[in-house]
């Protein structure tokens, strides 16, 4: 029996194109609308700086995502277009520099124009991510394979899908992060580390990410970081002040105390929440509850840190054996796990890293292995079936740590590959010193 040809590259790069098209257009017109939760505290921010009251960005209720907004903040989401629904609207949580970028933007078009603008970036960037993925490491199988995959998980999978939702800035992010990853891969560190000190002057948390160049002795690319993070901070404070930005930090502080229960918050602090109080908890997680707001022991706050970073540090040494495209995969998928897993608030769309990348199991489980756990995303945790769920209280309840549970097991797996790997690499390395050339008598 003849074995099936490989689609030509012609035909390949065709097909996977069309895929990405029909993607775009549907992401795009399946979640288009007038108004964003966190798109809409950036432009609200933006005016509030276009009218020369930047300490009125970082207005919040009196327990941060819980209550109604301030009346001043309220009036100015309203004449921006926002409805009616006061849950629509959601505190300004970035960095003062974004706003103060935007504020000339928001004097000269609407915040439906911004919308539909960075919606289609932001769908763009997505796309580019994938593409990006693709070229760091191929997984052995054609465009089209990976597309496929690629595109499916980001339909609909609960990161994703919530990402493409709210119109996210998380995406921006990502696409930054991959980036810097696909440059760091090629060789490239002092873009890597410029790419990646980008991505954290939008959003903090990308900033772990440096210890894979601080653990490859990497200086180029820690001190191309550090210079334009640095660069970053002087502009902001140049454009907005210092004093907003003391706002910003203690909002960011005020924001770590906290734990949120909620189905999206895919955080091991709600997971310790809910063991202590399984029934109040538990209650707060179906989607038609508002949010749970519980104060965050300190204890457990240093708690998840010391295991990111020691989770961290073991794969880091246990992948420091491996193949340089695996290495970096694996290291990428595992260290985003663990950002979500130990995150103050490990919002779902903080896993559509992790998302983009489990196209690369193919490359170093077995092909029934990677799909099982592809195929989880696709169905028990996808987007529908949370919605489901919502039916069944039982369920619900499961809807935190059923991903939780994932994401772990998937992180465990990996550090059991990246051992295996190590030590069959020691193994040929001695037995090929065994069989060295034999000294003449």
């Amino acid at each position: 029996m003849c074995d099936a040809r490989p689609i030509s590259p012609r035909l390949d790069t065709l097909t996977s194109s069309a895929i990405c098209f029909l993607f775009v257009l549907v992401a795009f017109y399946a979640n288009h609308k007038t108004w964003f939760q966190d798109m809409g505290a950036v432009w609200v921010a933006a005016e509030f700086f276009a009218d020369a009251m930047p300490e009125r960005m970082y207005d919040a209720p009196d327990q941060f995502f819980q209550g109604r907004m301030p009346e001043g903040w309220t009036e100015m989401a309203f004449d921006a277009g926002a409805p009616n629904e006061t849950s629509e609207l959601v505190p300004y949580v970035y960095p003062p520099l974004w706003a103060a970028l935007l504020a000339p933007v928001t004097k000269i078009t609407s915040a439906q124009v911004f919308f539909t603008v960075s919606q289609t970036l932001q769908v763009a960037a997505l796309v580019a991510a994938m593409l990006l993925v693709r070229r760091m490491y191929t997984m052995g199988r054609g465009l089209t394979v990976h597309v496929a995959i690629s595109c499916a998980l980001l339909y609909y999978s609960v990161p994703s899908a919530l990402a493409l939702f709210q119109n996210q800035p998380q995406i921006m992010v990502t696409f930054l992060t991959v980036w810097a990853f696909e440059r760091y891969g090629s060789g490239r560190s002092v873009q890597a580390g410029a790419l990646l000190a980008t991505a954290a002057a939008v959003k903090l948390v990308p900033a772990a990410f440096v210890l894979i160049f601080l653990f490859d002795r990497d200086g180029r690319a820690v001190l191309s970081f550090l210079l334009t993070l640095v660069g970053f901070s002087l502009l902001s404070v140049a454009v907005a002040g210092w004093d907003v930005h003391l706002l910003f930090l203690d909002r960011v502080q005020e924001f770590e105390r906290h734990i949120i229960a909620v189905a999206h918050n895919h955080s091991l602090s709600v997971v310790w929440a809910q063991l202590a109080d399984w029934n109040t908890v538990s209650n707060a997680l179906p989607l038609k509850e508002p949010m749970l707001l519980l104060k965050q022991p300190a204890a457990l706050g240093l708690a998840l840190k010391l295991v990111f970073l020691g989770s961290v540090l073991a794969l880091l040494f246990q992948t420091s054996k491996m193949a340089s495209d695996k290495r970096l995969a694996v290291r990428l998928l595992g260290v985003g796990i663990m950002l979500g897993l130990t995150a103050p608030v490990g919002w779902a769309h903080y896993y559509l890293l992790p998302i983009l990348l489990l196209p690369f199991l193919f490359g170093f489980l077995p092909r029934t292995e990677a799909l099982i756990w592809i195929g989880v995303q696709l169905t028990v945790l996808s987007v529908n079936a949370l919605f489901i769920a919502q039916s069944y209280p039982s369920a619900s309840a499961l809807s935190v740590i059923a991903p939780i549970a994932f994401w772990f097991g998937l992180f465990v797996r990996l550090c059991g590959y990246s051992l295996a790997s190590s030590r069959s690499l020691l193994h040929d390395g001695a037995v090929s010193a065994s069989r060295g050339p034999r000294r003449s008598r």
